[in-house]
Order: structure tokens, then C-alpha cells, then sequence
């Protein structure tokens, strides 16, 4: 397996904060909120990890150094989005390291598989946990958008097995 360093550069995934604002009670996917980004030149990665850090609808998670955040092979129960901190991902054969806006489990289980990384925490980490049980039950609801990237991630997915 491959050592990871500890440079930016090694950094596979990474959503960049600096343009995110505090956007004060704005709701995400309204008029107002669309024009705001917009005008703030913001990158669909960016509203996207934005809107789902506001969410009242998923648990915020804190993992030590070195925690086990999921194991490869094992169901996926929540699907995490890095918030804050950076997150070694293996799968036996590759490492990479992710930050902030990584989504780690979500295609897995959506599809009822079970995880294809290991995570574990570089450092301390800050997630977002989605319940696969409560997401797969609304997921109809969801908007058209989420589930299009959705459905592109899981076919990535399922086509490089």
C-alpha cells in the first residue's frame, strides 16, 4: 500500500471553503439562494456541501485520530460527509486521503452494497451522517438534481466492479 504524505497536494478530494459564507437563514434551492451563489461564483460542489451542512435532517459526528469512521465490506448503516478534518480511505490495494465535502458510503448504499473504503480519521475529523434507513425511505422525495448525481456516482460505481 501506499504512504500517504502530509502535502495539499495529496489531497484527492477536497471542497474549497474559502468562498463559503456565512449565507444568514438563507435556504438552500430558492430563487434568493441561487442568485446569492451565483454572484459568489460558487462551484456546484460548493453549494452542494453547503446545503447539506445546513441540514436539520442529518447527525453531526466528531472522530479522533485514527478512529475507524466504516470498514470495507461491512453494510453501510450511515453514508458521512467530511465536514472539517481529512480522512484516509483504503481499499487494500490504494490509499487517498479526502477533506472537506468527501461523501464516503452514500452510492454504497444506495444500492445496498457494502462499503467499498475503509475510513479512518487523519487527525480529528467532523461528519455529517446521513441514516441510510430515513434516506432510502425519502428518497423519491429528494430533489431531481441530488438524485441525478446520485445516480452518476452509483454508476461509476457500480461499472468500474
Amino acid at each position: 500500500m501506499t504512504e500517504l504524505a502530509s502535502t495539499d497536494e495529496d489531497i484527492a478530494y477536497e471542497v474549497s471553503m474559502a468562498q463559503l459564507p456565512d449565507f444568514h437563514g438563507i435556504q438552500p434551492d430558492t430563487l434568493l439562494w441561487n442568485t446569492t451563489c451565483d454572484s459568489l461564483g460558487l462551484t456546484s460542489d460548493q453549494r452542494i456541501f453547503y446545503a447539506l451542512c445546513k441540514s436539520t435532517h442529518i447527525d453531526s459526528h466528531v472522530f479522533h485520530p485514527n478512529a475507524s469512521i466504516c470498514r470495507a465490506g461491512e453494510d453501510v448503516h450511515q453514508a458521512h460527509i467530511v465536514v472539517d478534518g481529512y480522512v484516509e480511505l483504503s481499499d487494500g490495494t490504494r490509499k487517498v486521503k479526502v477533506g472537506a465535502g468527501a461523501v464516503i458510503g452514500l452510492a454504497e448504499g444506495i444500492i445496498e452494497q457494502p462499503h467499498t473504503w475503509s475510513a479512518i480519521a487523519v487527525g480529528l475529523v467532523t461528519t455529517n451522517a446521513i441514516s441510510m434507513t430515513k434516506l432510502l425511505r425519502e428518497w423519491p422525495l429528494f430533489h431531481k438534481g441530488l438524485r441525478g448525481i446520485e445516480r452518476c456516482t452509483i454508476s461509476r460505481i457500480t461499472d468500474a466492479k
